[in-house]
């Protein structure tokens, strides 16, 4: 999950790292989340509706399990899916990550 300002629009940059993911077997997908990049803007968007959004995403792609990766404000974004996709999330890293910026209801 990018942080705020950040997209997959920054790709050229991953392209340094692209050999080291494939050598690890890692598949890399960089989801922009709601408002950035070239997505649309959800005022209605919510931290669990992220989860689902990648929920959704990995049913379409066939994934059975899968690592989520938040930097600062993607961060409280992958920590919502580790705590709400518990059968999918394998595994959940933060780094630099900001708090939510909301209050989530239990």
């Amino acid at each position: 999950m990018h942080g705020t300002l950040n997209s997959r629009l920054f790709a050229p940059v991953w392209a340094k790292t692209d050999g080291i993911s494939a050598a690890a077997g890692a598949r890399v997908i960089a989801l922009d989340r709601h408002g950035y990049g070239l997505t649309s803007h959800h005022a209605d968007r919510t931290y669990r509706s992220t989860a689902q959004d990648i929920a959704a995403l990995a049913k379409f792609l066939g994934l059975e399990r899968l690592v989520v990766l938040g930097y600062s404000s993607g961060g409280p974004n992958a920590l919502v899916c580790a705590h709400e996709l518990p059968n999918l999330v394998a595994a959940c890293g933060l780094i630099s990550s900001d708090g939510p910026y909301t209050i989530m209801e239990p």
